[in-house]
């Protein structure tokens, strides 16, 4: 028979037990989890069209952003670049122009990556210093081996400026000329060497001064996804790659997500 005090005892060692284990439910159940390559906290992160999973580092301060245009961000003209990382040949690159918090760029490694033996790299252009570490920080999370992280603003001649940022809108930063630590340069220049068939081009009005610094490098590129949104004329970027072989396609589900439109040059493989 246990005395009195042992049972008090014996009452209390059961209760903690109990504790112990509710509390290990409880965690196993909570997405945030610890990764196995660091102490760096994170998060399993799915696009809701295709159920593509990334690790998400927590409270970051791009966190949040990343985690709201990964999940549901320009929907069918991400599915539309999926497709087009199928239609491109082995060992050519991708070009990210403006890849804000990485949103694009590492969906699309992560799809590549699922069949790397095509041998395609994604190189993402940011000028945002924070953002960058950000990126590269979610590239080394998620073990991507085809990844090229640029820091750099583009136009049509190098440069340096500042970053103009949006208070209400933070993919909608731009990069101006004039004092300035942000590095500003040419796409030929930035990505001299490499075989670039598909582009994705996001830089808030600086479109065309982008593809001006791309001659050469559009010599080769096939596809072209570019947002070509109401906040100024856009019939200069529309004469400017028909000029040089492209072709419009009107997808109206991808154009009413920012602008976007897709060009391409018929009869390349």
């Amino acid at each position: 028979m246990l005395t009195k005090k042992q049972s008090h005892l014996f009452g209390m060692m059961f209760g903690i037990v109990i504790c112990m284990v509710i509390g290990l439910c409880i965690a196993r159940r909570t997405d945030v989890r610890k990764s196995d390559r660091s102490s760096i906290a994170y998060e399993i992160v799915r696009k809701k069209s295709d159920g593509t999973s990334v690790k998400l580092i927590t409270n970051q301060k791009w966190s949040s952003d990343f985690k709201r245009r990964f999940e549901n961000h320009e929907v069918y003209s991400n599915l539309k670049l999926k497709e087009l990382c199928y239609m491109i040949p082995p060992n050519t690159h991708i070009i990210d122009v403006g890849g804000h918090v990485g949103d694009t760029g590492l969906y699309l490694a992560l799809v590549l990556q699922k069949n790397d033996d095509r041998h395609n790299t994604v190189i993402i252009i940011e000028p945002d210093k924070s953002k960058v570490a950000f990126i590269k920080a979610m590239v080394a999370l998620n073990n991507l081996k085809n990844v090229v992280l640029i820091e750099s603003g583009v136009s049509d001649k190098a440069g340096s400026g500042y970053l103009n940022q949006n208070p209400h809108n933070s993919g909608a930063t731009t990069v101006e000329y004039g004092k300035g630590n942000i590095k500003i340069n040419t796409i030929d220049n930035l990505c001299r060497g490499y075989n670039v068939a598909l582009m994705h081009i996001d830089v808030e009005g600086m479109e065309l001064e982008c593809l001006k610094g791309s001659l050469h490098t559009l010599q080769n590129t096939k596809y072209i996804m570019i947002e070509l949104n109401q906040i100024k004329e856009r019939s200069e970027e529309v004469h400017f790659l028909i000029n040089r072989g492209f072709v419009k396609h009107d997808d109206p589900n991808v154009f009413k997500e920012n602008g976007n439109v897709l060009f391409f040059k018929p009869g390349r493989n």
